[in-house]
């Protein structure tokens, strides 16, 4: 008599390929319905966005662009005679809300170095004007923070 080899396995013969095959087929079909994927426009995911215009973000989909970039706040920067003839030198931080028309609200400065730089800096920043944030398609408020640097040469 032959011996049989039994420590082999072929793997799921035709039929059990086939019925696992029809069953993950059928679950991915009851899922694409119970997500309504087939009611959207176009087959594709889409998610509405409601955006509270009070509320003030700190990143948007789109974030405020300064028009003229930076130059354009650097070269309305005074120095102040009083920071010039004292040696001040550094940075001041500024913060502030760049609202749904792009002008700068609520100015404030975070951290200053005195002299009268820190109002010179905020005097050239509230001339700034940026593209608005935006959010779900619609403008926005974006709080930012920005650097001016004093230097003396």
């Amino acid at each position: 008599m032959e011996n049989e080899n039994t420590d082999s396995y072929a793997g799921p013969t035709r039929a059990v390929k086939t019925i696992m095959a029809l069953t993950l087929a059928l679950f991915v079909i009851t899922l694409m319905y119970s997500t309504n994927i087939f009611e959207r426009p176009g087959g594709h995911f889409h998610h509405e966005i409601t955006v509270d215009t009070n509320e003030i973000f700190v990143i948007a989909e789109i974030m405020p662009r300064l028009i003229g970039e930076l130059n354009s706040i650097h070269e309305k920067v005074r120095y102040p005679e009083t920071a010039k003839k004292a040696g001040i030198e550094g940075r001041v931080l500024l913060q502030f809300v760049v609202d749904e028309n792009g002008e700068v609200v609520k100015p404030v400065v975070t951290r200053g170095i005195g002299g009268g730089c820190d109002e010179a800096a905020l005097k050239a920043l509230r001339t700034a004007r940026f593209t608005p944030g935006v959010q779900g398609g619609k403008p926005v408020k974006v709080r930012m923070n920005l650097p001016i640097v004093f230097r003396l040469r």
